[in-house]
């Protein structure tokens, strides 16, 4: 299934460069697999991390192919994956994003949280009547994130990844978007419209 462009989308679909084929740009991807397994191709196979500068470069050279089959063909999950491991790590989620909007993800999603946070402070601690002020001190919100399987992870550390990053409101779900609703139409609260987080009921 095709995917429709939409305007952010500076570079939808590129054309392949100029002395480069869909042949070389896939033997290019066969060799960024290779790096992202990282293994050297000698008698004795050993382990070694991948390079960074070597992905970042390939990854660069072979987004014409990469989008191509994005657009085009639609892939499930699972062979984007197995096609194009990289993409799946952090560094490159910011990476195509810039590639493709040509924005800085991590920098505009900062910039937008350090914006808007103490204004949903403001929403969740505000006392509106009584009934609000009891369904409010009852609701429980916390932050969810998702981090990859091989992330080693450290105690009390936050992790903020973009695309896995949730706010989990419990409670009387209701009344406490019918009061988020009530105060988000609020004029100290500019830009409410691109406000970065996801809310989700439990």
């Amino acid at each position: 299934m095709a995917i429709n462009k939409s305007d952010s989308e500076v570079n939808y679909l590129l054309d392949i460069p100029e002395g480069q084929s869909e042949d070389s740009l896939e033997a290019e991807r066969k060799l960024l697999v290779e790096e992202m397994e990282g293994e050297k191709k000698k008698k004795k196979k050993k382990k070694r991390n991948p390079s960074g500068a070597v992905i970042a470069s390939k990854m660069d050279q072979t987004f014409p192919l990469r989008r191509r089959e994005i657009v085009e063909a639609g892939p499930p999950v699972k062979t984007l994956k197995e096609r194009w491991p990289a993409l799946f790590t952090e560094r490159q989620v910011y990476a195509e994003f810039n590639r493709v909007v040509t924005k800085n993800l991590q920098g505009d999603l900062f910039e937008d949280l350090d914006r808007h946070t103490p204004r949903l402070v403001e929403i969740f601690m505000a006392k509106k009547d009584c009934d609000t002020d009891e369904t409010l001190a009852q609701v429980s919100v916390g932050v969810l994130t998702v981090v990859p399987e091989d992330e080693q992870l450290v105690p009390n550390q936050l992790h903020l990844h973009p695309i896995s990053t949730a706010i989990i409101v419990e409670g009387d779900y209701p009344k406490v978007m019918k009061h988020f609703r009530l105060h988000s139409k609020s004029d100290a609260w500019p830009g409410r419209e691109q406000a970065p987080a996801k809310i989700a009921k439990s």
